[in-house]
């Protein structure tokens, strides 16, 4: 078991080939850069931006809170995007989303 690293595959969509993020140590048991891991907020953010959704805008209601994954800790990986920096959607344009449960 590993509990400090995770393994993803994406593919398509607008991700770039070949690209890693986030390397482990050799042993794959700890993150290589461990002031600047990535971390699944990360890769959330990374899947909603891809789907033309800014990350930072959706929420989902929980016990009357409403709640986010990604605003405080969750960042988009440039890097792993084919077109880094475009957006698929113009954020100014994209409304509050909020997810219903």
């Amino acid at each position: 078991m590993k509990p400090f690293v995770f393994t993803n595959w994406i593919c398509g969509g607008g991700t770039k080939s070949g690209t890693i993020a986030g390397e482990s140590d050799p042993w794959g048991y700890k993150p290589f850069d461990r002031a600047n891991p990535t971390e699944v907020y990360d890769i959330h953010a990374t899947i909603l931006h891809l789907l033309g959704i800014d990350h930072t805008k959706l929420t989902h209601r929980s016990n009357g809170v409403d709640r986010s994954h990604t605003v405080v800790h969750g960042h988009v990986i440039q890097r792993c995007l084919s077109c880094p920096g475009k957006h698929l959607r113009s954020p100014a344009t994209q409304p509050a989303i909020r997810a219903v449960a």
